[in-house]
């Protein structure tokens, strides 16, 4: 586990932490995947604080954690919904990947989340006022109405560094329709992105949950053929296995960068860029350990990988269609593990 000193304090001062696990998920709750209001967000820790033995032993060995895992370190948490984080409280959760995905993501976040933090804290008389404004409830009145007049001129002294400082991401949820399940699509968008989205629906009347519904049945495919591959790479010190198709569970999509550019005759053409979170499970048929037969055996994998797609518009198409080709994938990393019962020495 990395060495961090930034961690969950047990009944103790956890705002800044929580608000920079919030801003470092793009306030989406790490279990249902969709984003929530900013200041609704709680801090969960992944694998629970088990009290009991027995329930500890198992979550260690279904995640493939240390005895000396600390289960308040950075790796460990993630933000989350007041319903899901009730509904976990009482799960066995040794069988959900979305746990594995989860401390893979978190793993990730830890050291961006740690430095934030420790840069808060170096400026205490600064970084408490900014804390109260970004935790202020806007629901009342009275802190709405000072939120309103005084937000201008933070506003203002952002621009004095530069643009690029005033410049913010919006998050947009969306939800897409694919194989009757509804999947959660983040979209994550500073200026030029709000522009090409704005651009996408205005003018090339494009709607978002149904643009997006090819796209992620092809991302979904090409993501699991690529899983197929990694399995079988897992597993080729054992001859040549088959590889069923695997299963994509809980995927996370986020939509980070849309940009379009203007071609002859009004037709336009948008480059949409993201990134995919999910775990993939399958089966493969290969020889036993003793080489005298067969055996099935269940493959596993936590994957990330970036993704591009484009969307070609013209103003000539009669039925004002976006023509979309393919997903093309970019960095694409498995950490797969097969669950394989040797035999005794």
């Amino acid at each position: 586990m990395t060495n961090t000193t930034v961690r969950y304090l047990p009944g103790g001062d956890n705002r800044l932490l929580r608000h920079f696990l919030r801003a470092e998920w793009d306030s989406q709750c790490y279990w249902c995947g969709e984003v929530k209001d900013f200041v609704t967000l709680e801090i969960d820790h992944i694998v629970p604080k088990a009290s009991d033995g027995h329930r500890r032993t198992a979550y260690q060995a279904a995640f493939k954690l240390s005895g000396d895992y600390d289960v308040n370190a950075l790796e460990n948490l993630a933000p989350i919904c007041g319903r899901c984080n009730k509904a976990k409280s009482s799960m066995d959760l040794t069988g959900y990947g979305l746990v594995i995905t989860a401390l893979k993501q978190a793993r990730r976040k830890a050291r961006t989340i740690e430095r934030r933090v420790r840069t808060f804290r170096a400026q205490s008389t600064l970084g408490e006022a900014l804390l109260v404004l970004i935790e202020a409830d806007l629901d009342d009145a009275g802190n709405r109405s000072t939120f309103e007049e005084g937000v201008p001129a933070v506003v203002k002294r952002l621009s004095e560094l530069g643009l690029k400082h005033v410049d913010f991401h919006v998050v947009r949820p969306v939800g897409v329709e694919l194989d009757d399940e509804t999947h959660p699509v983040t979209l994550r968008l500073n200026e030029q992105g709000r522009s090409g989205v704005d651009v996408l629906e205005r003018i090339a009347g494009g709607v978002l949950e149904e643009v997006l519904r090819p796209v992620l049945s092809d991302l979904f495919t090409r993501t699991s053929q690529a899983a197929a591959v990694a399995f079988e790479e897992e597993a080729g010190e054992w001859g040549a296995p088959d590889v069923g198709t695997p299963m994509l569970e809980w995927p996370h999509v986020i939509i980070d960068s849309v940009s379009y550019t203007s071609l002859a005759g009004a037709n336009l053409e948008f480059e949409i860029r993201g990134e995919l979170d999910a775990m993939a499970t399958g089966w493969l048929t290969r020889s036993n350990f003793n080489g005298d037969g067969l055996e099935q055996v269940q493959a596993d994998a936590t994957i990330s990988s970036r993704f591009w797609f484009t969307l070609a518009w013209s103003p000539e198409d009669p039925q004002g269609d976006l023509f979309f080709d393919q997903v093309w994938l970019d960095a694409f990393e498995a950490d797969t593990w097969l669950q394989v019962d040797l035999p005794s020495a």
